[in-house]
């Protein structure tokens, strides 16, 4: 799945700084153990359409999503199914869905009843 995405999309993109299938692989299958650190898969037909990764930030009761993936097309509400399932089990009741990159993620995420809504920024050294 990785390697198909990635070759069409250096296909159509020729910026420099695009991801490669590698990027997410110590994310997925290596990473430290640590008990506060919880992901998982998600297989449909025995191939895998999704994956997320958060972690339990004891000192704020707050389980902070990381990463959310999934492969698009092939199954409708796949974000929704991954996202209800964090929320079922994770063990706190505050979680941190991340920042809102645009109109429509933001959109997508008041659907779930925000208790609040954080602005954050990004500092970066990159340039064209």
């Amino acid at each position: 799945l990785a390697t198909k995405y990635f070759s069409n999309f250096s296909k159509t993109h020729t910026k420099v700084n695009i991801s490669s299938q590698y990027d997410y692989y110590n994310m997925i299958f290596q990473g430290p153990k640590d008990d506060n650190i919880k992901k998982g898969i998600v297989f449909a037909d025995g191939e895998p359409f999704g994956f997320y990764l958060g972690e339990l930030d004891n000192l704020l009761d707050t389980f902070n999503l990381y990463a959310l993936l999934v492969a698009r097309g092939k199954y409708n509400y796949l974000t929704d199914y991954l996202l209800i399932q964090i929320f079922n089990l994770s063990p706190s009741k505050l979680i941190n869905i991340g920042g809102s990159e645009d109109l429509g993620i933001h959109n997508f995420k008041l659907k779930y009843n925000p208790e609040k809504l954080l602005s954050m920024m990004w500092a970066t050294n990159y340039t064209l």
